[in-house]
């Protein structure tokens, strides 16, 4: 057995009264998989040798250690492929599982594996819910054969389904590992990848605006050297040897089609505003008004509450508003009018204001100023600083 990691960090907060109930580990080392945009095809060891797993009875023991002495209720597991390599993935993971349960260890944990792992089997997917797994990545990637063919997978765009649909049943969050955009990604398979999220079902997730995502072209990896149209990185406030490093670390490459670069800028440009107001403004304005709702200990209440309808109201269509969101830049793409890069931008907001007027009642910079001002002089105080 391999020691156990380090948990100075841990220490360190415990003696200073931060709570630590998250903290990530491992049971398993390596992926017999060879996909172009990952590093571990070119890492001696990690897809020539064999797969690696640590004894389950270790690996549950240290779970144990985590609660008793951090009060850990939640892990992250480290592995590069937690389902393993098919009939072998499946005893270990399944067999963690039952060990966990036999403990009556109450954790819950996230994982990320392939969509050709054994794992994708109901019996152990709810062996492993029940053990705590209530969200976990899967490395689908894409829904177009030709990406999945670029990428070297070795699954299939079938399989990527099946296990979305099996997930969906088992009442799983799933994270999709997803690359919406590469260098060579044209606009045909935009619209497959659209007609398959659309069909699985897979933008119905914690965030949908995550699925806008561009493969990293990073050094040591195939995408890296094949990425013949790229500029220098923008890496502000790093200077000296340091910033070198970083120099040469990716390559910000631009996309063959130019349509679909302009689409990820725009894309890019307007989702990353979406997913700030998502993680960071929405949850701040639903806990103030909660804290309003709980301070007026009903005396004025009442207003406060359709607030946070509108919230809900919001997050809820999010789903919706990414397939029209992505349908919309795909018909203008193919359109290819003059100034495309402008038009995309300009139709792209001018979608989002709609939104925010359909669900919250006005524009969201103005909604924010409504509930800080409902909640209170404090809460307005917050939003101006």
């Amino acid at each position: 057995n391999e020691p156990w990691p380090a948990r100075d960090l841990l220490v360190h907060h415990r003696r200073n009264g931060i709570p630590t109930p998250r903290a990530s580990t491992y049971t398993s080392r390596g992926c017999h998989a060879k996909c172009t945009f990952c590093y571990a095809p070119r890492q001696p060891g990690v897809v020539d040798g064999p797969w690696r797993v640590r004894p389950v009875e270790d690996a549950v023991d240290e779970i144990e250690y985590l609660q008793r002495e951090f009060g850990t209720r939640f892990l992250w597991f480290n592995d590069d492929n937690f389902g393993g390599a098919f009939q072998d993935g499946y005893h270990h993971a399944v067999g963690f599982a039952e060990e966990v349960l036999r403990r009556d260890l109450k954790i819950n944990f996230h994982c990320e594996f392939r969509v050709d792992t054994g794992l994708i089997d109901r019996e152990a997917l709810r062996t492993l819910r029940r053990a705590g797994m209530d969200l976990a990545l899967l490395g689908m990637e894409t829904g177009s054969p030709g990406m999945m063919k670029r990428f070297r997978k070795g699954t299939t765009v079938e399989y990527n389904f099946d296990a979305a649909r099996l997930f969906k049943e088992e009442h799983i969050e799933l994270e999709p590992g997803w690359i919406m955009i590469e260098p060579g990604t044209t606009l045909d398979e935009l619209w497959e990848n659209l007609k398959f999220i659309v069909a699985a079902r897979v933008h119905e997730s914690e965030n949908p605006f995550f699925l806008i995502n561009r493969a990293i072209a990073l050094r040591g990896t195939e995408i890296y050297d094949k990425a013949t149209r790229y500029e220098e990185p923008d890496i502000p406030g790093v200077e000296g040897a340091a910033r070198e490093v970083l120099r040469h670390a990716r390559r910000d490459y631009r996309v063959d089609d130019e349509r679909v670069e302009h689409l990820w800028t725009a894309w890019s440009r307007v989702s990353s505003e979406i997913n700030d107001r998502k993680e960071n403004e929405v949850p701040f304005l639903a806990q103030s008004i909660a804290d309003a709702v709980r301070a007026r200990r009903g005396t004025g209440a009442a207003s406060l509450r359709p607030l946070l309808g509108r919230l809900r109201r919001w997050d809820q269509g999010l789903a919706g508003l990414l397939v029209a969101f992505l349908n919309a830049g795909l018909l203008l793409a193919d359109e290819n009018p003059p100034g495309l890069a402008e038009r995309l931008e300009t139709e792209l907001r001018a979608m989002i204001v709609a939104y925010d007027r359909e669900h919250l009642g006005r524009a969201f910079p103005d909604f924010v100023v409504e509930t800080a001002r409902a909640c209170g002089e404090h809460a307005l105080a917050q939003v101006r600083g």
